[in-house]
């Protein structure tokens, strides 16, 4: 059967990445509240991840992508400061990191930074990037290959 989850840990965890993804306190309890749901029901179906904070903290993304693009979605501007803002609570070393991650970020130029929101924070793959950019999908994987590389570099220093 493998091990039991600490669903209490898993869902603080659930809570505070919803929050950081959605603008909307309530809106963000609502993911994940559905993300902890979606998780709950495939682990009772048989699904054991190598790493289940991860597994829900991805299911938690999707579900926040999910309310983004449904009946709620909000505009580019509303995501892009909502990226930028972050969560402030935590683990300070944890939000330093992603303060350089975001200062990083935002070297990038506008479709580089709209690219790599796509792919990672949406958890595209490189074929619905690319559709949805309207670009050949070979196009979007050179692009995403590039900036990554640019990336590498600059948070390495």
């Amino acid at each position: 059967m493998g091990p039991a989850l600490d669903w209490e840990e898993l869902s603080l965890r659930c809570r505070r990445e919803a929050r950081r993804r959605m603008v909307d306190a309530a809106a963000a309890d609502d993911v994940a509240q559905e993300a902890l749901l979606r998780a709950w029901r495939a682990w009772a179906n048989g699904v054991r991840p190598a790493c289940p904070e991860a597994w829900l903290l991805s299911i938690t993304r999707r579900e926040a992508a999910r309310w983004r693009a449904g009946p709620n979605a909000r505009s580019w501007r509303s995501v892009r400061e909502e990226i930028e803002v972050g969560d402030p609570g935590g683990d300070p070393q944890e939000y330093l990191e992603r303060a350089h991650v975001r200062a990083v970020l935002g070297t990038l130029p506008p479709e580089d930074r709209v690219l790599v929101y796509l792919r990672y924070d949406e958890d595209l793959t490189q074929a619905e990037v690319a559709k949805r950019l309207g670009t050949p999908e070979g196009t979007a994987k050179v692009r995403l290959h590039r900036v990554r590389e640019q990336l590498r570099g600059r948070l390495s220093t």
